[in-house]
């Protein structure tokens, strides 16, 4: 045309006219582009994965935490029933008190089961291997380091006592 640039020029002459005239800031919006591209989505992706990690943490979690309260629920009712004690009624606390007041009034009846089992034969037995034991370990040592289930030995002489 005339006037006018042909060729390569031509088409960068009607590319400037165009982006003054309709003001659509190619180059600006090719800039965010090639930003976009270099920094934010790369960021953007790190940001993702870090919070996928967080969801599969938190949920790892969750399901530890769930087999925490399924475990604790075993250990209760267990307590439960080793106290002779419905859960219900611990969850309701009817009745609770007197079961628990009675349950208490067994424990010299247990407590005197324990003791005539320590005071059997194989407490007794047990007591004597083990201050063999600790003997035998102090000669294999040259008697050094006497201190070798020393204080064992001592507590376990007052409790031989006690039986």
């Amino acid at each position: 045309g005339i006037g006018g640039y042909s060729g390569l020029l031509g088409e960068l002459d009607k590319i400037i006219r165009v982006y003054d005239k309709s003001d659509l800031h190619l180059v600006e919006n090719a800039q965010f582009l090639a930003k976009a591209t270099d920094y934010e989505i790369p960021s953007l992706s790190s940001k993702i994965q870090r919070l996928y990690t967080q969801v599969s943490d938190s949920e790892k979690r969750e399901d530890e935490y769930l087999r925490s309260q399924q475990t604790c629920a075993k250990n209760f009712n267990s307590a439960c029933k080793d106290w002779n004690v419905d859960t219900k009624e611990v969850e309701n606390k009817s009745g609770l008190e007197k079961k628990l007041r009675r349950n208490l009034s067994e424990l010299p009846v247990q407590f005197d089961k324990c003791i005539r089992e320590m005071r059997g034969g194989r407490v007794k037995e047990s007591i004597a291997y083990y201050k063999a034991f600790v003997r035998f370990v102090q000669m294999q040592t040259g008697g050094g380091g006497g201190e070798v289930g020393e204080a064992d030995t001592k507590t376990l002489d007052a409790l031989e006592e006690l039986l």
